[in-house]
């Protein structure tokens, strides 16, 4: 009993000495690192251009302007991108890609968007691929499916890309976490704020976060969209609905569909949500629709690299060009029937 004791006494001992260690250091950073000042937002780039606001002003046909800090254009259809024939050139396969502000490359140029760089790899094997960019900001899946329709098909595409993000439920069934939730949240995070000590000020709101991406808390984005997905049937037929429209669409056009399920840009170890992206991935298979989840791609990876800003978590250059190659991955394990035209008389 005696060693027993002794042991626990310096087990408390080491543990109390290291917490006073870092505690000490916490307070000496504090002490030797200033807050950087304020980053006023950069100059447009393109100063003659009008500033894009809304909706409206992306898909507007023969648009030219800016929008989050990037050149935005548009052809006569009012689609991102240079003009494109009706059909596509001969030999040339044509995918087209819908989707919101992450498919629409918000925040990068038309060049850099993970459609265009998936065409530019796919390119390289040997076979001319061109991809049209369908996405716009903003966008639920009714509206991309919308956009399919028209401008989409009148494009004869050999192929459709649907790329899926979480927030594609939003719709009139949608319901929003309530404002007490959220204030309770925010009053459990800062709990400790005000305490004399700084080690605990620092590790308790990491430890609220980390327990809610595990097993999301009331007050969260995630747990709002958990009990939107599992929890309310009427909101999950928004996500329902499109992908049976996606089926019949691609379906009666003979051409193959995929959903390309994006990897929103939150912590990428304990990611949120998994469980979102394998319900939208199986709901697609069982209509008969292929799925490809780029989730894999991008776990474990510094999520500040990849995204536009720590304020703004849209993908950046280095984010599209992940997705750009999780997209060819999935295209490139499609069924082999989904490469030929039916225009060419093959199906």
């Amino acid at each position: 009993m005696r060693v027993f004791l002794g042991s626990l006494a310096l087990a408390v001992a080491a543990t109390l000495l290291t917490l006073v260690a870092a505690e000490a250091v916490l307070r000496l950073h504090d002490a030797l690192h200033e807050p950087p000042p304020f980053a006023w937002p950069s100059p447009s780039p393109y100063p003659d251009l009008p500033e894009l606001q809304n909706l409206r002003d992306l898909i507007r046909p023969n648009t030219r302007g800016v929008f989050k800090g990037a050149l935005h254009r548009t052809n006569s259809r009012g689609v991102r991108g240079p003009e494109y024939a009706s059909e596509p050139a001969p030999g040339v396969f044509r995918i087209v890609v819908l989707g919101d502000s992450y498919t629409m490359g918000q925040g990068v140029a038309e060049d850099e968007t993970y459609a265009a760089v998936a065409g530019r790899l796919l390119s390289q094997r040997g076979r001319p691929v061109e991809v049209i960019n369908l996405g716009v900001s903003g966008l639920a899946i009714r509206h991309s499916i919308r956009r399919l329709i028209k401008p989409g098909l009148g494009y004869h595409p050999d192929l459709v890309v649907y790329g899926f993000t979480p927030n594609d439920i939003l719709g009139p069934d949608y319901v929003a976490g309530s404002r007490e939730d959220k204030q309770q949240l925010e009053a459990l995070v800062h709990r400790f704020d005000d305490s004399p000590s700084r080690l605990l000020g620092a590790v308790w709101p990491r430890l609220v976060l980390t327990r809610s991406a595990l097993w999301p808390l009331p007050g969260t984005y995630e747990y709002t969209l958990e009990q939107n997905y599992f929890h309310n049937p009427p909101a999950l037929r928004q996500i329902t609905d499109g992908l049976d429209d996606l089926a019949r669409l691609t379906r009666d056009a003979s051409i193959c569909g995929l959903v390309f399920v994006h990897t929103r840009l939150d912590d990428l170890w304990i990611h949120p949500f998994t469980r979102i992206y394998r319900l939208v991935a199986e709901l697609a298979r069982e209509r008969g629709l292929s799925a490809y989840v780029s989730f894999p791609y991008f776990r474990g990876r510094d999520v500040h690299a990849l995204r536009i800003s720590d304020v703004d978590s849209h993908p950046n250059v280095a984010g599209h060009r992940l997705h750009a190659e999780a997209l060819v991955e999935g295209l490139k394990a499609l069924p082999s029937h989904c490469w030929h035209p039916a225009r060419d008389g093959i199906r």
